[in-house]
């Protein structure tokens, strides 16, 4: 039997559903999809006769691939006045921060992330970026966009705690020239230096990767119960989630849902619990 992603990761519950593998399929035999457990995995929507392995050389997961220390100091390990630690790996400075601009009041944290990426496409660093927006369709809420203005960044302001794959996104990186910074979880990360590893396009077109700090990827079902709490009814059409209050501390913060009804839906967390 050929060793692909499927035997290897999926059928071993190892799979995160970075949509990497996807993305790379040379002859697209593979397609992101929901599995019974509400969970992003890749599927076979043609039966791969002949593997070339690329779909297993590009996931984060796959036991013989480079790990992060090896990735680490493959990019990192010559550069002028790097430090290195075994938490943190390789690294220059470190820093704690907000935006005084906008950005903080509409992000899950400081902002950070959003200036940075607005600050990226106003300077020229790059002629793109991409990171997580909205999406209409109720089936994936939410969806990777490539973005060009440094006003169209404020669209992915604020975290997502639910599954989100990148296929789409790397072919768009794929068949679209420019200069590309990308965010992403640290294991999605991961599987584009993999990709780099493999593929020359990326390697040249995606110049920074924006790693956000991970607490656990949920899959849809959290989304969809805390919505079942907050009284959503019908077809849930968006959710927001960390959302602040001026007058409640932050760490009060509340999910905002979107559904039928046309009116909002919030449930506010509260010493360790939505209520």
């Amino acid at each position: 039997m050929n060793r692909t992603i499927i035997s290897e990761i999926v059928r071993k519950d190892l799979c995160i559903g970075c949509g990497m593998c996807a993305a790379l399929c040379p002859k697209k035999l593979l397609e992101m999809r929901w599995d019974h457990r509400q969970e992003l995995v890749p599927v076979e929507v043609s039966h791969c006769e002949k593997t070339c392995g690329m779909c297993l050389k590009v996931c984060p997961f796959a036991g013989p691939n480079d790990n992060e220390d090896v990735i680490g100091k493959r990019l990192y390990g010559t550069a002028p006045k790097m430090k290195r630690t075994d938490d943190a790996g390789y690294y220059q400075s470190s820093y704690v921060g907000y935006s005084n601009d906008v950005h903080r009041a509409r992000g899950a944290s400081g902002g950070m992330a959003t200036w940075l990426l607005e600050k990226m496409l106003r300077e020229g660093v790059v002629d793109h970026v991409i990171c997580v927006v909205p999406d209409s369709d109720p089936n994936r809420l939410f969806r990777f966009k490539a973005i060009d203005t440094p006003e169209g960044v404020r669209e992915g302001a604020g975290s997502v705690y639910c599954q989100v794959e990148m296929s789409g996104a790397i072919r768009h990186i794929l068949d679209n020239p420019g200069k590309y910074a990308i965010t992403g979880l640290p294991c999605a990360i991961k599987a584009i230096r993999l990709a780099q590893k493999n593929n020359e396009k990326l390697e040249e077109k995606i110049k920074i990767t924006i790693g956000l700090v991970c607490g656990q990827t949920k899959n849809m079902s959290f989304t969809q119960y805390i919505g079942t709490l907050a009284g959503v009814q019908g077809q849930m059409r968006g959710v927001k989630y960390r959302c602040k209050s001026p007058d409640r501390p932050a760490t009060n913060h509340h999910m905002v849902y979107a559904d039928d009804s046309r009116v909002d839906k919030t449930i506010i967390w509260k010493e360790g619990g939505y209520r």
